[in-house]
């Protein structure tokens, strides 16, 4: 499951006395590790980091599922006589597997930020050779011109306090084109 600022969250098994995720080691409830044991991980936004694990009994996740405050939740089942999850101990309801609905602590995406719309205007709409971008500014920003399938292919950075600016559009073949400034972005037709 990915989340809106791009972190991966996964739910599977891990087999053997230990495994690691990042500099997070795991420890299964069995020391031999014959047993696989839930883990819960995010990774970073590129997919090169774990940024968090947690560890549930003796379980297989089945889904997983994210609150409005980020944190996750996870179904599944479990075989032994109980499972733990942190400080919660469940007893088994059936000795052929008991099902679960776990909300895990610490593994939370926390709070977006609300952030007031910027309208970001280009002018004209379609552009030939430039367009004028019409970002209001306090600060320098940079500019990013992305192609359809969101490859930067051309920036430049607009001063601070800038009431305009000229977007240099030469070089760009005709197409539909992304451009973002800050926190605003615009669709841009290139002829």
């Amino acid at each position: 499951m990915v989340a809106p600022g791009g972190a991966a969250t996964i739910g599977g098994l891990f087999f053997g006395p230990t495994a690691s995720f990042g500099n997070q080691t795991l420890t299964n409830t069995d020391a031999t590790g014959a047993t696989a044991d839930l883990v819960v991980g995010r990774l970073n936004s590129l997919a090169t980091a774990w940024t968090q694990a947690v560890r549930g009994g003796s379980e297989a996740a089945f889904d997983l599922a994210l609150t409005s405050s980020g944190e996750v939740t996870v179904v599944g089942i479990f075989q032994g006589a109980t499972t733990t999850f942190g400080p919660t101990t469940l007893p088994a309801t059936s000795p052929g597997g008991s099902a679960f609905v776990a909300r895990t602590a610490g593994l939370t995406l926390g709070t977006r930020r609300t952030v007031a719309a910027e309208v970001l205007w280009l002018s004209p709409n379609p552009a030939h050779a430039a367009a004028f971008l019409l970002p209001a500014t306090e600060q320098a920003r940079l500019v990013v011109v992305l192609d359809a399938v969101g490859r930067p292919v051309s920036q430049q950075v607009v001063p601070a306090r800038a009431t305009a600016a000229v977007l240099d559009l030469t070089g760009l073949t005709p197409g539909l084109y992304v451009v973002r400034c800050g926190e605003a972005s615009g669709r841009l037709i290139v002829e």
